[in-house]
């Protein structure tokens, strides 16, 4: 049986309250549910390690985490890094997401 994993995006500080709070679905958030297909990708190039690394975070299989927008410029650079070196569509999908955070200037929340 497949996990499901989303990452999201908040498009604005009220949709970041309201994901800290719990309310989804609120029609100002970007969502992608990953395939387990996708997931072992980005796993397999490790981009985790490298955003982990560079945000002192913890992004695993096994916890949710949240890249503030403090980190989310680094998070951004490891990615690109990574597609640099392993680029797949899966990456650019990540790289996307990631750019979506730093231009709204909110957060990247991976619930796995």
């Amino acid at each position: 049986m497949s996990r499901i994993r989303y990452l999201t995006i908040p498009l604005n500080e009220s949709a970041v309250e309201n994901y800290y709070n719990g309310i989804e679905n609120d029609g100002n958030t970007l969502e992608w549910s990953i395939s387990e297909k996708e997931f072992e990708q980005l796993l397999e190039c490790k981009v985790f390690e490298t955003i982990n690394e560079q945000c002192k975070l913890m992004i695993d299989d096994f916890e949710s985490e949240i890249v503030d927008k403090n980190s989310i410029e680094k998070a951004v650079k490891c990615i690109k890094e990574t597609y640099g070196k392993n680029p797949s569509d899966t990456l650019k999908t990540l790289l996307s997401y990631a750019e979506k955070a730093l231009e709204c200037e909110t957060i990247m929340a991976l619930d796995f």
